[in-house]
């Protein structure tokens, strides 16, 4: 028992000793290219239990490959566009770290099976205020942007949805106690279920357009 333990410990100290921390460059020779190497400091290609961070904007046009474990990219002060397809089955956090300039937008048909955290807090999202920049937050260009599984959303967290006629068939998962922010520009449904477990904080629904709705099939209180 005490070998297997030690083992076990073990392999958790392997696994975070190789765990990296990336910030992109678009040095490469491709620089709209997740996958090659030389777009990364250091240089490498970020996986599962990696962290991605992007300090100025970038349009990533390839596939990102989650195979395990949890991808982590974080938006710090810069918009960033992901066009290519999200497959694996691991997990995604998607961070912004800047109350009104940071900006993630997922446009693939992602696949990953794992399930998505968005941690986008913004101070007026948080303290419930009545206008929301729309400079922030995690974007929705495809119905299928964040994969198979359910979207927890961390507190003062915002998702635009800019996908038009599409229906977000995923459970959202708000946290916490302060107020979180769903936001629509075109024409859309949440299929899934929009639930109050776990938090204690307000859920704000909201059109940015003349033309837009956005329509909430499920909401357990």
């Amino acid at each position: 028992m005490i070998r297997k333990i030690a083992m076990l410990m073990a392999a958790m100290a392997t696994s975070a000793a190789l765990a990296t921390s990336y910030t992109w460059t678009g040095g490469g020779a491709d620089a709209t290219s997740w996958n090659d190497e030389d777009n990364w400091d250091p240089a490498g290609v970020p996986g599962g239990g990696d962290t991605a961070t992007f300090t100025s904007a970038a349009t990533i046009a390839d596939g990102i490959a989650v195979s395990s474990g949890e991808l982590k990219i974080v938006a710090s002060a810069a918009a960033v566009t992901i066009n290519g397809v999200i497959s694996g089955e691991g997990s995604l956090y998607y961070r912004c770290t800047d109350n009104s300039a940071s900006k993630i937008c997922l446009a693939g048909a992602n696949t990953y099976s794992g399930g998505s955290t968005i941690d986008a807090y913004n101070d007026r999202i948080a303290n419930n205020q009545s206008t929301h920049p729309l400079t922030h937050g995690v974007w929705l260009q495809n119905n299928s942007a964040l994969g198979e599984s359910d979207t927890v959303i961390q507190v003062g967290g915002m998702i635009v949805f800019n996908c038009a006629n599409a229906v977000f068939a995923k459970n959202f998962v708000p946290t916490g106690s302060r107020t979180v922010a769903y936001a629509a520009l075109k024409t859309c449904t949440i299929g899934g279920t929009v639930t109050n477990d776990n938090f204690s904080g307000a859920m704000y629904f909201a059109t940015k357009t003349s033309s837009a709705t956005l329509t909430v099939k499920n909401l357990r209180n």
